[in-house]
């Protein structure tokens, strides 16, 4: 391009200049007239024109390749905007420039490069978003280069159109920089200089520059990241090839492990002595790690010396044993842990005396200056320890040793231990045969010894095993060989089911009385007779046991016929039956006796044993001295008992009771002196029982004293709050057998405390039957209720056999005929005689007495002839008629009640 501007300036030019010829050597072609004259003036000032658009196009060139130098020498942007900077200063003078570019991470206008002589010290630390009202963002927004002097530069800022920012300088260009026709920056340069002003030629050169520099940047800013790219590619080769180098290291390290660990291990299997196997161990340690100076410590077995088996040192021959104390060894000993110690800690201790008494040197020179050591330990126990150091700096041991010696330590432990097990096995073969020798005749002579002995304990065993499987008394089986011998024929039945036995339950009558009357040696005479009767009615084959008391129990094993078993049973009926004597006295006995044939059904030997105890319950309840065969319908009916004591368990748990409350009536005078509580039980088959069908097997149960605490709390609650509030008597019925337990009476009394009602508006009535049991046993129970002031009453009286004496030594405050006996009266002179007895009885006695039973009018009349004041029954409770009332209403209850305590 520049070569064609100097060929058109040439053939531009004229001939002579200023009166030069200069297109011809003859004078004859000069032109001397005014026209002439000024056609050369004009074309010497298009010379003038071209020459300065030359030098312009010049310096554009020159700027062009300055630049293009620049973007391919320039790797860092940083050096690139000075080298721009330099680049302008040799165009024009541009002392202060600077250069702005769009960022695209933060949206707005970012200072690149800035070099200003005035405002140096403010522009760079403005924010960029001020770059936009400014004369910059003028040339940004505008997209066209911008020239204006100070006073311009005042009058946009007067008319608002730009904002101060910096200092007014004396000339102030700007052009944009633009990528693909969108400006992305800014490049200006100003002056502070009157002398300098810029034009026109300037703003097409900067403009030129900025055209370029986009392409520029571009290049720079690629070359830039491939440097960063290459740096960064060759760091990271860097760190594979150092890991890499690791990787080989620490493979050639594992290798020396394992080799050292192979031949660790061939040494626990040569033959060589143990001072040998420990020189072994030096060498293959010292092939990992520094260790010219070397040694071996081991614990004694009481855990307080240390012996050096194996010790080398470059200045000390060898180590004594000693006592434990503060040294190094101690210290891994302590921790169980490998320990590396420098010099500064092996400076500490070697001023100790400890560490001098051991050395026995303090020379400077020959102090530790690295020291490591690492336990051995086999199964948790440090047995030792081995340990290498350096003097005078000669090694200085690392975290890496510390790993090996460690590695080297754990399997050294284990070898070592091997090692010294073989040593003292091989020593104590050697002195186990010499005492073999010594001790063949010792055993010799004992063996006779032992024999008898062995002999001796045969028979102690078979004496202990006896006596766990038979009674210490009659010598008769026990229940554990009973059970042993019931479960094979259980299982021969398996095998062979023409295999039949049954199993025979017998229990004893009168035993208790026997024993209690003529004292237990007479007791166990009396089992021993028995046993050996029954013994005398089974054959060789069936196995009697007893099970403990008076209980006895037989298998009869391979019965013919099913009738065998009640045939055998009758005879030990018969045998028992007849009298045994004590002491020149004859006592009678009597066997209930429950028969279980086995049958397919039985699984187990429980199952039999309990069907046939209960047949056994079952013939002492109809009448003892009888044999009951169980059967399906005797099952049956447990299983209802079974169920209907489940029931009333969960009734006394919910409380489903419910209580009724008959009148006492005076006979009189037709007026209710109390009530008597009657218990029902509510059950969802049987319907509304009685309690008195159900005391036995609550009893049996253990319930009836839960039974009789529900009782005298919902009595207690009706007297405070329900029909009897106003009631000054109620009798309630409790077992008897509670007057056999003072802590039973006493808590009643506290029950009765607590709901804060009168104790002597309350009676306690117990049967006549049950009394007649308990006997004495009862009269501890009623003398702690009448000092309670609790009223008593016996009821039922009549349908025993309690005597009229027996009354009068029971503190009854009440006596209440039963029913059957006030209906006898009608054809039983007997019972009208007795009736009138018991009547002149009470008056003297100081009881009432009460008819109970009255069921009809003709029944009344009849117990008032005989002369009963009181009574209650139905009849009673149904059919008092007004008219029997309203003739006696002078006297209340209270009063009837008063009437009834003073003839008490």
């Amino acid at each position: 391009m520049c070569y064609s501007i100097l060929e058109g300036i040439t053939s531009s030019m004229p001939s002579s200049v200023n009166g030069i010829n200069i297109g011809s050597e003859h004078p004859e072609h000069s032109v001397s007239s005014q026209a002439s004259y000024q056609q050369l003036m004009h074309k010497n000032k298009r010379l003038q024109q071209l020459l300065t658009k030359y030098k312009h196009l010049r310096t554009v060139q020159h700027g062009l390749l300055q630049l293009s130098e620049l973007a391919s020498t320039v790797t860092e942007m940083t050096l690139f905007y000075p080298a721009i900077h330099k680049v302008v200063s040799s165009l024009f003078k541009a002392e202060n420039f600077y250069i702005v570019l769009h960022s695209e991470e933060e949206q707005q206008l970012e200072l690149q490069y800035f070099t200003d002589l005035v405002d140096h010290n403010t522009i760079p630390f403005i924010e960029p978003s001020s770059f936009y009202t400014g004369l910059t963002g003028l040339v940004y927004h505008s997209g066209e280069p911008l020239l204006v002097d100070k006073a311009q530069q005042q009058q946009l800022i007067d008319e608002n159109k730009v904002a101060p920012i910096g200092s007014l300088s004396q000339s102030w260009m700007g052009v944009p920089i633009c990528r693909n026709n969108q400006v992305i920056g800014v490049m200006a340069v100003q002056s502070y200089d009157s002398s300098v002003c810029y034009g026109a030629v300037e703003v097409d050169i900067l403009a030129f520059i900025a055209t370029h520099l986009v392409t520029a940047i571009n290049r720079v800013k690629s070359r830039e990241l491939l440097e960063y790219d290459v740096k960064q590619r060759t760091i990271e080769l860097s760190q594979t090839n150092h890991a890499l180098e690791l990787e080989v290291n620490e493979r050639q390290r594992a290798e020396k492990l394992q080799e050292a660990l192979f031949k660790i291990s061939e040494l626990t299997a040569a033959t060589q002595s143990m001072d040998e196997f420990y020189s072994q161990t030096h060498h293959i340690l010292a092939e990992l790690v520094y260790a010219e100076n070397y040694f071996i410590a081991l614990l004694s077995p009481d855990k307080q010396q240390l012996s050096f088996p194996y010790f080398v040192d470059c200045y000390q021959q060898h180590a004594k044993p000693r006592k434990l104390g503060c040294g190094f060894t101690e210290q891994v000993i302590n921790s169980r842990e490998a320990i590396l110690i420098d010099r500064e800690n092996a400076l500490a201790l070697a001023k100790s005396a400890e560490y001098q008494r051991r050395v026995g040197d303090k020379t400077p020179d020959r102090i530790t200056t690295s020291w490591l050591g690492a336990p051995l330990i086999i199964d948790g126990e440090v047995i030792g320890i081995i340990a290498v150091q350096a003097y005078n700096n000669r090694y200085q041991y690392q975290q890496k040793d510390v790993d090996l010696v460690k590695f080297v330590s754990t399997h050294l432990a284990v070898t070592i231990h091997r090692k010294l097990a073989s040593e003292k096995l091989k020593a104590s073969h050697e002195q186990l045969e010499h005492k073999v020798l010594e001790r063949t005749q010792e055993l010799r002579q004992s063996n006779l010894f032992l024999r008898l002995q062995i002999e001796e304990r045969r028979k102690i065993e078979e004496k202990l095993y006896y006596d766990a499987h038979h009674d210490a008394l009659t010598g008769l089986p026990n229940r554990t060989l009973f059970t042993e011998r019931l479960k094979q024929a259980l299982l021969q039945r398996k095998r062979h089911h023409e295999h039949n036995f049954a199993v025979l339950f017998i229990d004893l009558d009168r035993f208790k009385k026997i024993n209690d009357t003529l004292g237990h040696h007479a007791g166990d005479q009396f089992l021993i007779d028995v046993s050996e009767r029954i013994t005398e009615c089974i054959r060789d084959n069936d196995t009697l046991a007893r099970l403990g008391g008076d209980e006895f129990v037989i298998l009869l094993n391979l019965m013919t016929s099913k009738d065998d078993a009640e045939d055998i049973a009758q005879r030990i009926i018969s045998k028992i039956a007849k009298p045994f004597t004590f002491e020149n006295q004859q006592v009678y006995s009597g066997a209930s006796i429950g028969i279980a044939a086995c049958t397919d059904a039985y699984n187990d030997s429980d199952e039999i044993m309990r069907d046939a105890d209960a047949a056994m319950y079952q013939a002492k309840h109809i009448g003892r001295g009888r044999y009951v065969v169980f059967d399906d319908s005797m099952r049956q009916q447990l299983l209802e008992e079974l169920t209907l004591e489940e029931a009333l368990h969960h009734a006394v748990e919910q409380q489903k009771f419910e209580f009724q409350f008959e009148p006492i009536v005076n006979l009189e005078t037709a007026q209710t002196i109390g009530f008597q509580g009657n218990t029902y039980w509510q059950h969802p088959q049987l319907g509304k029982t009685p309690l008195a069908d159900i005391i036995d097997m609550a009893e049996s149960i253990g319930v009836m004293e839960d039974i009789d605490q529900l009782i005298v709390d919902a009595t207690c609650q009706h007297m405070k709050s329900g029909q009897l509030q106003d009631a000054a008597l109620v009798c309630l019925t409790l077992t008897p057998s509670c007057l056999t337990q003072p802590k039973m009476i006493a808590a009643i009394i506290a029950r009765i405390q607590q709901h804060n009602l009168a104790v002597q508006r309350l009676c306690f009535q117990f049967e006549e039957t049950a009394l007649l049991k308990l006997g004495d046993a009862a009269q501890h129970g009623l003398k702690m209720l009448k000092r309670a002031e609790i009223k008593t009453a016996l009821t039922g009286y009549g349908s025993g056999t309690m005597s009229l004496t027996c009354i009068s030594q029971y503190p009854f405050d009440f006596v209440k005929l039963s029913g059957n006996f006030v209906k006898s009266l009608y054809t039983n002179q007997k019972h009208q005689t007795l009736l009138k007895t018991v009547i002149a009885l009470s008056q003297g006695l100081g009881f009432n007495l009460i008819a109970q039973g009255i069921t009809s009018q003709k029944l009344l009349l009849l117990v008032q002839e005989q002369g009963c004041v009181f009574g209650q029954g139905h009849y009673l409770g149904n059919h008092l008629t007004p008219s029997m009332s309203d003739e006696r209403n002078a006297c209340d209850s209270h009063t009837s009640l008063a009437t009834v305590q003073h003839s008490a």
